[in-house]
């Protein structure tokens, strides 16, 4: 009888400390349920659960970062982008939040930092987005050439010209600050 309970309670010690994926998982799921339908309490509160029970689910670290992020929150979005980037580096849109925040700050090179490791990849969501943000932390950062050849490629990637002229409006309005 002893060994029995003995086996049982070490049974359920073990499922206790380790990270249940299943659980995980579907927290996620029902997190990403709760976002769509504008319930972000909820959303968040499914998203750290699934955090707890499967701790390598990227996405789960992206989606309460990009909510915490939605919300201003967002030196706690920086943490859970930065471990979502730490542990899948091909979701694009992590190095690209992580640029917003630190362009928003004033953290040029520092968002730039983020936003060429994101372009590594090359797998891009919205690519047009993600060069222009690029080309704006250039900008500031004072390296116009760089800046200028993020325009070219909004240009090349095709069916965002306005965000192409508008950087390069940018850059000559910089230009004429300049002289």
């Amino acid at each position: 009888m002893s060994v029995t309970i003995s086996l049982l309670f070490a049974i359920r010690w073990v499922e206790a400390i380790t990270p249940n994926h299943y659980y995980g998982n579907t927290f996620y799921q029902y997190g990403i349920s709760h976002q769509k339908k504008g319930n972000f309490p909820k959303a968040a509160y499914c998203f750290r659960k699934a955090i707890k029970y499967n701790p390598g689910l990227a996405e789960a670290y992206f989606s309460a970062g990009h909510l915490l992020y939605l919300f201003s929150d967002y030196e706690q979005a920086a943490e859970l982008l930065r471990k979502c980037a730490q542990l899948n580096s091909s979701i694009d849109r992590a190095f690209y939040f992580l640029g917003t925040i630190y362009y928003n700050k004033g953290y040029f090179n520092r968002a730039i930092l983020e936003l060429r490791e994101g372009v590594k990849n090359r797998r891009f969501t919205y690519p047009t987005t993600y060069y222009f943000l690029l080309g704006l932390c250039y900008l500031e950062a004072d390296n116009k050439e760089s800046a200028r050849t993020c325009a070219v490629k909004i240009k090349k990637s095709g069916g965002a010209g306005k965000l192409a002229d508008l950087l390069y409006l940018k850059i000559d309005q910089k230009e004429g600050a300049d002289e």
